[in-house]
């Protein structure tokens, strides 16, 4: 099973795009790609999570995934500038909007788009922007 793609051609604009299905064995691969980008420095987190099925909707798949996620973001902290989720779907937005408040590392600012060209205008203008 493939793992999320990360596509660094615009870094420091990072674009993460989600497969409909990750397996959890895969995440170790997922969390090495992550750390080789943000070693990198500083940098926005476009995540695409449009094409995200049941297999990742399930609680263990998002608890995992998100563990990954905010291991490496603790490993370089005040590297990411922002994160900008798109997902077309009303439920992930909504998920996201409420693991975000919930329990998500609040040291960058995150918000979710229905589409990528809004994520990635948004992205961009927070690289910008001084570092907090």
């Amino acid at each position: 099973m493939p793992v999320p793609q990360v596509i660094t051609d615009r870094f420091p604009l990072v674009l993460v795009v989600y497969p409909e299905e990750v397996a959890l064995d895969d995440l170790p691969t997922f969390r090495a790609e992550l750390r080789k980008v943000y070693a990198r420095g500083r940098l926005a987190v476009v995540a695409d999570i449009g094409r995200v099925r049941a297999a990742i909707s399930t609680a263990e798949a998002r608890t995992a995934i998100a563990r990954v996620i905010d291991s490496v973001t603790m490993e370089f902290p005040g590297i990411v500038a922002c994160e900008a989720i798109v997902a077309d779907s009303a439920w992930l937005r909504g998920a996201v909007v409420a693991y975000t408040w919930l329990k998500r590392d609040r040291s960058y600012p995150t918000r979710v788009f229905k589409d990528r060209t809004a994520a990635i205008t948004w992205a961009r203008a927070c690289l910008e922007q001084p570092r907090q």
